[in-house]
């Protein structure tokens, strides 16, 4: 339960904020990209 707290909660909250960083950094290159 421990082992199960420890590993998996900061992994899923690394995979969250990751995720976001990735999505908005892709978003953003392509908003970028598309100005003129």
């Amino acid at each position: 339960s421990h082992f199960i707290t420890a590993n998996l909660l900061p992994v899923m909250l690394g995979n969250i904020i990751g995720g976001a960083v990735l999505v908005s950094m892709c978003y953003r290159a392509i908003y970028l990209r598309q100005e003129p």
